[in-house]
């Protein structure tokens, strides 16, 4: 990112209104000023400008963080085990869970991605049955990431 003050043709590109220009300018500022050939500033200082993007680890940076893990401990929450995501409850790391995704789904002029997650519950478990209980949200047909929790028989 240049290490300087947007100019004021630059703002008006970006905002559209008078703002004060009293810091230097943002990543998201260098980046969109990228996008504009036109700009005055263009050849000198955003041509060749990249965003680079850091690929980090959810579970290293949120779930396995030592400040996290206290602070649940501290606030007596149960211990969470993001490595235990894929596995249905109360299966024994036995069962995962189905995840099925489409890149893109058209729904008159919407064009998106859909996602579904299901999978079958040992709960009523009573002596001598067998009952589980089918247990989703999302869909491959829609956009809507409703649950069948959500959902009346």
């Amino acid at each position: 990112v240049p290490p300087e003050k947007i100019t004021a043709e630059e703002r008006d590109f970006l905002y559209g209104d008078d703002r004060p220009i009293d810091n230097k300018m943002t990543e998201d500022e260098a980046y969109r000023l990228s996008k504009w050939p036109e700009g005055p500033r263009y050849d000198s200082l955003f041509s060749g400008f990249v965003r680079d993007t850091q690929q980090v680890s959810i579970m290293q940076t949120k779930f396995k963080n030592p400040s996290y893990r206290d602070n649940r401990r501290k606030l007596e929450i149960y211990a969470f085990s993001a490595d235990s995501l894929p596995y249905i409850p109360f299966t024994g790391g036995k069962e995962m869970w189905s995840i099925q995704t489409v890149d893109s789904i058209k729904i008159g002029e919407e064009v998106g991605p859909a996602i579904l997650i299901e999978g079958y519950l040992p709960f009523a478990k009573m002596e001598g049955s067998e009952k589980k209980i089918h247990f989703f949200f999302g869909s491959l047909s829609t956009f809507d990431l409703e649950g069948s929790w959500e959902q009346e028989d």
